[in-house]
């Protein structure tokens, strides 16, 4: 009884850090790129680079009126300052009115804005997107967040 229970203490305790390297995979990936290599070539996970928002920054926005009316063209630059592959995040899109109430507010999924993989260290993205709704004479401004879901 007494091997029995020190042979499974002996496997959780070497199944803890092979548990600990599955969870912090991503972060792990992105901070070196060997292990990154050896995963992709080896064990063939692909990697959707970490989900993380320090170093990600919208460094240009618009927002402007098409001319088919009740249409409007979200342009903006997504910039990866951290030194290492980052997800690309998804966009939290408010348009208000002119007294700041909410017009209307979407997530936007980075498949629908243009390439949707990682960014690389330092790689600046250009997205944009074409929307239509019901009440386009309300809109006043926007606010543009990102995030990961």
């Amino acid at each position: 009884m007494l091997a029995g229970l020190s042979l499974i203490s002996a496997l959780l305790v070497l199944a803890l850090p092979v548990h600990w390297a599955w969870v912090e995979r991503e972060p792990l990936r992105a901070q070196h790129a060997e292990l990154d290599a050896w995963l992709t070539d080896k064990a063939a996970l692909p990697s959707t680079g970490w989900r993380h928002l320090d170093g990600l920054q919208v460094s240009s926005s618009s927002l402007r009126a098409t001319p088919q009316g009740g249409a409007f063209q979200l342009e903006l630059i997504v910039l990866n300052r951290a030194a290492h592959r980052l997800a690309m995040p998804w966009l939290d899109l408010s348009l208000s009115d002119s007294k700041g109430q909410a017009v209307l507010r979407r997530s936007l999924d980075p498949a629908l804005l243009g390439p949707s993989q990682a960014l690389a260290p330092n790689e600046q993205r250009k997205l944009q997107i074409v929307f239509r709704i019901d009440r386009p004479t309300a809109v006043a401004g926007y606010e543009v967040g990102l995030f990961h879901p």
